[in-house]
């Protein structure tokens, strides 16, 4: 008995997880024989909802226009420095106040969703209903903790979730095939009206790809992915095979 209450406790703690789909094959093939035979959860199959649900309730949103224009508008590299002339010593101006810290970076954790923002991105989807209709409505609700948005083209489905508590992105891409030989799929988070910013290579298991990105969010931002020579490129070269917009 004392090993049957230990296993519900491990599914338990793997159930957040297996609804958004973010098990490997091992741990969701054991999460379901155990959800068939085990009286304890013999309602925990509607977690296997919830991701669906996600995409049912995300309302899709047209990237903004000009957006092709400006992912392949960056020079792959940055300029060569230019030296400046020297300037005589009595010319040289007064000290200026330090300019302002430069935003801290972003940055991309594993692609695999660790179980505890698995179970935050879950419970998400619980809300989503009543949040999506807000947003439609053009309303605004106090306290919201998220936003969301998906997108679909040619085949690809992306789906975004920004969770406020966490200053955490969650971005989940379906539908893609491997990337060609000597290439890498690689996301980029565009803030309104700036340029890409590299989140990453991401890691493609059996077409899905999930990755978390951590930043101060909101609305007017897109995740978008591209096809780079292996390992990255500094700026866009190619395309953007999907985009999805806050």
């Amino acid at each position: 008995m004392a090993l049957e209450h230990r296993d519900c406790a491990e599914i338990d703690e793997m159930l957040p997880a297996y609804a958004v789909d973010a098990l490997d094959d091992a741990d969701r093939a054991r999460v379901e024989a155990h959800l068939a035979s085990c009286e304890r959860h013999d309602d925990a199959a509607a977690w296997g909802d919830v991701a669906l649900r996600l995409a049912d309730l995300a309302p899709a949103v047209t990237p903004p226009a000009g957006l092709r224009d400006r992912v392949l508008g960056i020079p792959s590299a940055p300029p060569a420095p230019v030296e400046p002339a020297p300037v005589p010593i009595e010319a040289l101006p007064a000290p200026v106040a330090e300019a302002a810290p430069p935003p801290a970076p972003i940055r991309l954790r594993p692609s695999r969703v660790p179980y505890a923002l698995a179970a935050a991105f879950a419970a998400i989807a619980v809300f989503f209903g009543a949040w999506t209709a807000v947003l439609l409505a053009g309303g605004d609700e106090e306290g919201a903790p998220a936003l969301a948005a998906s997108a679909s083209a040619d085949g690809i489905d992306a789906r975004a979730s920004f969770i406020a508590d966490e200053r955490v992105a969650v971005v989940r891409f379906d539908g893609l095939e491997p990337p060609p030989a000597g290439s890498d799929y690689q996301l980029w988070a565009i803030a309104p009206g700036a340029d890409p910013a590299s989140a990453g290579i991401l890691a493609i298991e059996d077409g899905h790809a999930l990755a978390s990105v951590e930043g101060d969010f909101g609305a007017g931002w897109t995740f978008a992915i591209t096809v780079e020579p292996e390992g990255g490129s500094p700026a866009p070269t190619t395309d953007p095979l999907v985009a999805v917009t806050f």
